[in-house]
């Protein structure tokens, strides 16, 4: 049996699929390399637990009240760009309780920031506590 997750992120992870090209032909190269490559970070962070499968990634604008508590940086602006990592796993509870160890996990892994986020302050790691948490998991 399969189990869903959901990842929410103020990083950007958009999977672009671009690890290696002529950096001369597409003016993107670096942007599109460095999505990628927080993408990967996630991914493979997640994989030292579990094998992700049937992932999905998608590109939210959230409302800061809406929000709530999801993100606690007060420096947010009004509206700010959300990614949804969604990925299944085929055993239950990999994670541990409430993602307690996936979270230990993320904390501190390093990301590559200033890339499509909307966040004024952002620090340049997956933080999963405290006022500059950038990730949340359901």
């Amino acid at each position: 049996m399969m189990h869903r997750y959901s990842v929410y992120t103020t990083v950007d992870i958009t999977p672009t699929g671009v690890y290696n090209s002529d950096e001369r032909t597409d003016k993107d190269f670096w942007l599109k390399r460095n999505q990628q490559s927080n993408f990967d970070s996630l991914c493979q962070t997640i994989s030292l637990r579990a094998n992700l499968s049937d992932t999905h990634v998608e590109q939210l604008v959230i409302d800061k009240i809406i929000s709530g508590s999801l993100f606690l940086d007060s420096n947010l602006p009004d509206h700010f760009n959300v990614w949804h990592l969604s990925f299944s796993v085929d055993r239950s509870e990999p994670f541990g309780e409430n993602h307690s160890a996936l979270l230990e996990d993320l904390h501190f892994v390093p990301i590559i920031p200033n890339l499509n986020e909307t966040s004024p302050i952002f620090p340049s790691y997956f933080m999963t506590t405290g006022n500059l948490k950038n990730i949340y998991i359901i």
